[in-house]
């Protein structure tokens, strides 16, 4: 399929003007050294207006009673991603499209658009509800997978790693009946003297 450069979701990309519900300078988190100091490189925030809807800010959610969990995950995940391709020096997009193959079927300023798009609504779907059991999936599968995998390189290793999980499972059992003996004496010795 071929897009020129009056492809008509030019102008939609440009509705995502810098109006997000996050403050678009430093870090969205924490001070980091490749964090541009002023306002972030690229005035768009690549934020589609189908998915910016979703992207409340903790003024319109308080004034309308929205719970968080409806959206506060989405909104950070698309925050985050923001940051890292405006806010700072070495944009994550660019190092992933930097290959020939991939950077080489870019022709125009809207195919950049089209992939920085693109990208931002991908990583903003992995903060909603399908996202996250997305996330949840395959980081299970990866353990799984992974525990398996390690049993055959370090057989001993993982041999040792279960006998100690089963050693800490059992104390943490056996205190936990202490406890429980311990409460049955207090609650008799309770009754004895209410008795006398």
């Amino acid at each position: 399929m071929d897009y020129d450069d009056s492809f008509y979701l030019d102008e939609r990309i440009h509705l995502a003007v810098d109006n997000v519900p996050w403050d678009r300078k430093g870090h969205p988190h924490w001070r980091r050294e490749d964090s541009l100091e002023g306002k972030w490189g690229n005035q768009v925030a690549n934020t589609s207006p189908k998915y910016k809807r979703r992207l409340y800010s903790d003024e319109w959610a308080i004034e309308h009673k929205v719970s968080p969990s409806s959206f506060i995950e989405e909104r950070i995940f698309a925050m985050f991603w923001d940051y890292e391709n405006n806010g700072r020096t070495n944009p994550s997009l660019y190092q992933i499209i930097d290959d020939p193959e991939i950077s080489g079927r870019i022709n125009s300023i809207n195919d950049m658009k089209l992939v920085e798009y693109t990208a931002q609504s991908v990583i903003q779907w992995l903060g909603t509800n399908c996202g996250s059991c997305f996330i949840d999936e395959v980081r299970k599968h990866a353990k799984e997978h992974g525990e398996k995998l390690d049993k055959k390189i370090h057989p001993e290793k993982y041999e040792r790693m279960r006998e100690i999980e089963r050693e800490e499972k059992m104390k943490k059992e056996d205190e936990k009946y202490r406890n429980k003996m311990m409460l049955r004496g207090l609650k008799k010795g309770a009754k004895k003297k209410c008795s006398i």
